[in-house]
């Protein structure tokens, strides 16, 4: 890709959610007890982005930006499972065909180095997605 700055085609968030159910590939939950909370999220992304008139794009690039309510070191890669659910709900609203390497690229995980407020004493966290162009490779194009 050239060094111009590109910008976002759609923005979407953010999805608030207590840090304790960020979904994490350390977690070692069963996937009957995952079930539910995967349901969820897939479902929160789904009438989030239809609420918001999601277009409708035929392969994408997207980046998430996770914020967290405090500034110790993370692994952003372990919530992968945490963004695959709410991918899975853009994708069933429409934002894009299917989520697979033809579609979608990414998601690429960003660190917001902004901190999420508590509610009501818990402590949250905050993803946003860009959804920016699909890099061609030049023998691509």
């Amino acid at each position: 890709m050239n060094d111009t700055t590109v910008a976002p085609l759609w923005e979407i968030g953010p999805f608030d959610l207590p840090q304790a159910d960020m979904l994490s590939l350390n977690g070692r939950a069963d996937r009957r007890t995952l079930s539910p909370r995967i349901r969820t999220l897939r479902m929160q992304a789904r009438v989030m982005a239809r609420a918001a008139h999601c277009p409708t794009f035929m392969r994408a690039r997207l980046v998430a930006w996770v914020r967290f309510p405090d500034g110790r070191r993370r692994d952003l890669h372990n919530y992968m499972p945490t963004l695959k659910a709410l991918v899975d709900g853009l994708v069933d609203a429409g934002l894009l065909p299917d989520d697979d390497a033809r579609h979608l690229q990414g998601p690429d995980m960003r660190l917001d180095p902004r901190h999420t407020s508590k509610r009501m004493g818990i402590p949250m966290c905050s993803i946003r997605f860009t959804v920016m162009p699909y890099e061609e490779k030049e023998e691509d194009q």
